[in-house]
């Protein structure tokens, strides 16, 4: 396969790719191993919920200081410190089973709480640090194309990870309890987030100096300001999805590592082809209209996943249902920073996410709560009212807004148009 222009001489893209693609693999197997490591060390479904809540909060607190620092002093060095982080927290988990520690460990890796397939599209706290070097690092026609390449990249890291979470059942037929070989995909993650830690190092940054910030214009704030509101709806859902639907194929079907990390191989590897066609539907429909689309459709099939009698037939609800999902993921990233102001985009992309983050850290306690006091399901059903509730206020909302190529695009059109004589101006006969 030919490398892509925008990749080819592009030194800066290169090294962001790097970054998201071992994030992805280190994403794939700990968003399988870190639910099945708290069961196997007894802790409740309902404790289990708690300690994710506390790694989202973690990790919002995370995003909002990177956004409201990097427009103004750089997103380069305090993504490095949180990718340092990461190298101590992931290791932590393979050092300790206190819950009070794990807690901190899990608010420290940043990892672990994007489970399945769409893990290697995850950010983690990183995002309003990266995706603003990303669209700083290529031109405003090549944008979808380039989110839609990492997300890609990402897919294919994130099918890697997945594969490797079938090492703690092989590890256990050899000896090993559940515990130690869990343990020792911790020591495996946090080798990866050394790597992609080094990875960040070799990012370049244009410095612009801290008199250079502004305070976003009227125009970026509205904007804000809408995403916030849908945002809040999207976090209700992911937060039911993620680490709790490993939980829930867990308790569901018994389904251990090695069933989900094939699970998940397949899904990510299937989940190339939707990113592949990423920026030729929001060429065709426009962005807001394939988001929108795209939403709806996934909402429900997650509630029919719920009512699915067996784990093969759940597996391949699931599996549509994600191809479903994450077309759009590639398409409202580059949206956000087509319509933002490149001097606000970090905190544009924090601020608008951080109430998403909020959400998704509460929902799993909810998601928990009414999983022990009204029906197992109760993730995939309320995440899929949901998700439903975020498509249709993402089309309300969002509905009259267009990034600069869809502008672009439609400029000729308007331009020949009022070019054209009218009837009164023919002449006679």
């Amino acid at each position: 396969m030919p490398i892509p222009a925008w990749l080819r001489d592009n030194r800066n893209l290169q090294w962001l790719m790097t970054v998201r693609v071992l994030r992805s693999i280190a994403q794939g197997f700990l968003s399988v191993v870190v639910p099945l490591y708290i069961a196997s060390l007894g802790y409740s479904t309902l404790a289990f919920g708690t300690l994710l809540t506390l790694a989202g909060l973690g990790s919002a607190v995370m995003t909002l200081g990177l956004g409201l620092t990097g427009d103004r002093f750089g997103r380069r060095r305090p993504a490095i410190v949180i990718s340092v982080l990461a190298v101590f927290g992931t290791a932590g988990f393979a050092l300790t089973h206190n819950f009070g520690v794990l807690a901190l460990m899990s608010v420290l890796s940043t990892f672990g709480r994007g489970g399945g397939a769409g893990a290697g599209a995850s950010w983690g706290p990183l995002y309003p640090a990266l995706q603003p070097l990303v669209a700083g690092s290529c031109a405003d026609r090549d944008r979808n194309d380039v989110f839609a390449g990492l997300s890609v990249a990402g897919a294919i890291a994130g099918t890697i990870g997945s594969a490797i979470a079938v090492i703690p059942a092989w590890l256990h037929g050899r000896g090993f309890s559940w515990v130690s070989a869990y343990d020792v995909m911790f020591w495996v993650g946090s080798a990866f987030a050394l790597a992609g830690l080094l990875a960040m190092l070799a990012v370049r940054e244009k410095h612009r100096p801290a008199s250079a910030w502004a305070w976003p214009s009227r125009q970026t704030m509205s904007i804000l300001g809408r995403l916030s509101v849908t945002n809040v709806v999207n976090g209700l859902s992911m937060g039911m999805l993620g680490p709790l639907l490993t939980y829930w194929f867990y308790v569901r079907y018994g389904a251990g590592s090695a069933e989900l990390g094939t699970l998940y191989t397949i899904a990510n590897a299937l989940s190339i082809l939707p990113y592949l066609g990423a920026p030729r539907l929001a060429r065709r429909m426009g962005a807001v209209a394939a988001v929108t689309s795209s939403r709806i459709v996934a909402s429900v099939l997650m509630g029919l996943q719920a009512l699915a009698p067996s784990f093969e037939i759940s597996a391949l609800v699931y599996l549509v249902r994600v191809q479903v999902s994450l077309v759009s993921m590639p398409i409202r990233q580059s949206f956000v920073m087509g319509v933002t102001e490149e001097r606000s985009r970090s905190a544009v992309s924090a601020f608008s996410g951080l109430p998403a983050q909020l959400s998704s850290a509460a929902s799993p306690s909810i998601g928990t709560y009414f999983m022990e006091s009204w029906t197992i399901d109760a993730p995939l059903l309320l995440g899929g009212i949901f998700s439903m509730g975020n498509a249709l206020l993402y089309y309300a909302l969002l509905r009259r807004e267009a990034p600069p190529e869809e502008r672009a695009a439609a400029t000729p059109v308007a331009a020949d148009a009022a070019t054209l004589p009218d009837s009164s101006s023919r002449p006679a006969g």
